[in-house]
C-alpha cells in the first residue's frame, strides 16, 4: 500500500510516452541492470515494488529508466537519507493523436494522478526529472508539428505544475534510427517539435540515438512477423539510452548550479 511509504523520502522520475518507455528491448546485455532497495518504481496500476525489469517468457526486457536512475545514485545526487522511485506512466501504441496523451485524456490523466499521490504522500518527496519517449503513434498518424508542439507543451506545463516545480528538468529521445529511416517525412514533424521545445527552454534536453540498435537489428530476427520490431530499441540499446538521458539531465544541473 502507498501509505506503508508515507515516512520515506523519495526523489521521484517520472517516466512517460509509449512503448520505448514502457520497456520492449530485449536481447543480450554485458552486464545487467541488479535491482535494489534504493530504487523502487510505482507502476501504472499504482502498485510499488523494488524495480526490475520485465520479464516474459525467456525473454528480459529492458528500461532506459532503470540505467538513468542506478546513475542517479552512482553519481551521489540521491541524499543518503532518501530512496529514489520511478513513476512508470508509458503504454506502447499511444500518442496525442488517438486520444491518449492530451489534456483529459486517460494516459494524461493517470500520470497527473500519480504525480499528485507522491507529491502529496510526504511533502518531503520531490521532483528529479521528467523522462519523455514517444511520439511514434503521432508520427504514423502524420501529425504536424504544430499539434504536436501544443500537446506536448501543454502536457510538459501540467507536469511541472503538479510537481510543483517550474524549472522541472524533462528530457526527449530520437526514435530508433533503422525505424525512422523507413519513414523519415512522417517523423520529421514529430522530431522536430521535441528539438525545438527542448532548445528553447534551459531544462529541456533532446537525446540522440545514433548507434542504437533496434531489437530486429540486435536479435537477427528474419520472420516477417517480427518486422514490427525496428521499431523498439534493444534492451542493450536501452541501457545506453538511459546512459545519454542522464548525460543529458547532468548538463542541465551543471548549468543550473552555475
Amino acid at each position: 500500500m502507498l501509505e506503508n511509504y508515507k515516512n520515506e523520502n523519495f526523489d521521484f522520475i517520472i517516466q512517460a510516452g509509449q512503448s520505448n518507455a514502457q520497456g520492449s528491448g530485449y536481447g543480450p546485455v554485458d552486464t545487467t541492470y541488479k535491482p535494489n532497495s534504493q530504487i523502487l518504481a510505482l507502476d501504472i496500476h499504482k502498485n510499488i515494488t523494488i524495480a526490475g525489469e520485465k520479464q516474459e517468457g525467456n525473454r528480459i526486457f529492458g528500461n532506459f529508466a532503470l540505467t538513468f536512475t542506478d546513475l542517479y545514485i552512482q553519481n551521489g545526487i540521491l541524499a543518503p537519507d532518501r530512496k529514489a522511485i520511478v513513476l512508470l506512466n508509458a503504454v506502447g501504441g499511444t500518442g496525442f493523436s488517438d486520444n491518449r496523451w492530451k489534456a483529459g485524456d486517460d494516459l494524461n490523466e493517470k500520470l497527473i494522478s500519480a504525480i499528485r499521490m507522491i507529491v502529496n504522500l510526504n511533502p518531503k518527496n520531490r521532483a528529479a526529472v521528467f523522462l519523455w519517449h514517444q511520439g511514434e503513434t503521432d508520427a504514423m498518424h502524420s501529425a504536424s508539428y504544430e499539434f504536436y508542439r501544443s500537446h506536448f507543451s501543454s502536457l510538459l506545463q501540467s507536469v511541472r505544475h503538479e510537481c510543483r516545480n517550474a524549472q522541472l528538468p524533462f528530457i526527449c529521445g530520437d526514435f530508433v534510427q533503422h525505424w525512422k529511416k523507413s519513414c523519415m517525412e512522417q517523423c520529421r514533424p514529430v522530431i522536430q517539435a521535441q528539438k525545438d521545445i527542448c532548445a528553447g527552454d534551459p531544462y529541456g534536453r533532446f537525446t540522440e540515438t545514433e548507434g542504437l540498435t533496434s531489437n530486429l537489428e540486435e536479435n537477427g530476427l528474419e520472420d516477417p512477423a517480427d518486422s514490427h520490431e525496428s521499431i523498439h530499441f534493444s534492451r542493450r540499446a536501452l541501457y545506453t539510452l538511459g546512459e545519454r538521458y542522464f548525460n543529458e539531465f547532468h548538463s542541465i544541473c551543471s548549468v543550473a548550479s552555475v
